[in-house]
């Protein structure tokens, strides 16, 4: 009973979410993507603007303000990032070709950590939402099952400005994850009982 818990945890911890395999670290991220992903890293440009493309990739924001997306080092770690400069917006990622299927970033929430919301609007219309620690530093994610990722859109639950940095994204093929964002209560609940079953187990020796 003890290998069927670790078993199932193990699996459980494969994807929180039908078809993503999601990572909140970037070394295994990239181990399991290869090579041939693009970087956007916007250390070539700075200030304000109302979207900013690089590389067939769009960000903007929910917003139509003139200076809605903001680039500069504005969390101190030597390098540019990409912010939604008003609270109340969202960042919007928008894949101009076909076929993305990963991505990943550094992720950021100016000012107060936060939970952030990951939108992925998918090719066949559906959409797959992942919610992440922005203390966590991270996200990525790659979608098996023949979808592509056409949008992203990124949202602080607690209303903080969302930012992104060196921003991969690409087409790969299927992978097996060397690690991954959970479901913690989901995770939680089947473990307790699964512990629960051992026990039970324990006593009827």
């Amino acid at each position: 009973m003890r290998s069927l818990l670790v078993f199932v945890c193990s699996i459980l911890a494969a994807s929180a979410n039908a078809g993503l395999i999601n990572y909140t670290d970037e070394a295994f991220f990239l181990a399991d993507a290869g090579t041939g992903l693009t970087l956007i890293d916007f250390d070539s440009a700075t200030g304000s603007t109302t979207s900013y493309t690089e590389s067939g990739v769009t960000f903007a924001t929910n917003g139509t303000e003139a200076d809605a997306i903001v680039i500069g080092d504005y969390a101190s770690t030597g390098s540019s990032q990409i912010f939604s400069n008003y609270f109340v917006n969202n960042l919007i990622i928008t894949f101009a070709g076909a076929g993305i299927n990963a991505f990943g970033s550094d992720i950021f929430s100016l000012f107060s950590g936060s939970t952030l919301s990951f939108e992925l609007l998918l090719s066949d219309t559906t959409t797959e939402v992942v919610t992440v620690d922005s203390a966590d530093g991270y996200f990525a994610t790659i979608l098996d099952g023949g979808n592509y990722i056409t949008q992203v859109t990124v949202n602080s639950l607690s209303a903080q400005a969302e930012g992104l940095d060196n921003f991969y994204f690409g087409t790969v093929a299927a992978s097996t994850p060397s690690t991954s964002v959970t479901e913690p209560a989901t995770l939680g609940v089947l473990a307790l009982g699964l512990s629960g079953l051992v026990g039970l187990r324990r006593r009827q020796r």
